[in-house]
């Protein structure tokens, strides 16, 4: 834990998560546009009060999720955006 606090450093994963590209030196890095529709999730979610299905269809055609074959959202794969720490900048590993 000390490592990820201190010196935010993570442990290397599978994919990394919507919203960021490859494991690099210990750090996460940012994608520039898949952080705009994480942004763009939130801000739909919460202000315009959207449904995980209307999401998904603002979506679809515009960016594909990272570990799918198709262009489809999920309601799972935006629930896991909106409910993850790793966008505020939490990160547990084995958890």
């Amino acid at each position: 834990m000390g490592k990820v606090r201190n010196d935010k450093k993570i442990m290397p994963m599978r994919v990394a998560p919507f919203g960021f590209d490859k494991y690099e030196e210990g750090q996460l890095v940012v994608n520039e546009t898949e952080r705009q529709y994480v942004q763009m999730i939130y801000e739909w979610y919460v202000l315009e009060k959207l449904t995980l299905r209307q999401i998904g269809d603002r979506l679809y055609g515009k960016v594909k999720p990272k570990r799918a074959e198709s262009s489809n959202w999920g309601a799972s794969s935006i629930s896991k955006i909106l409910t993850s720490e790793i966008y505020i900048g939490k990160y547990y590993y084995n958890r």
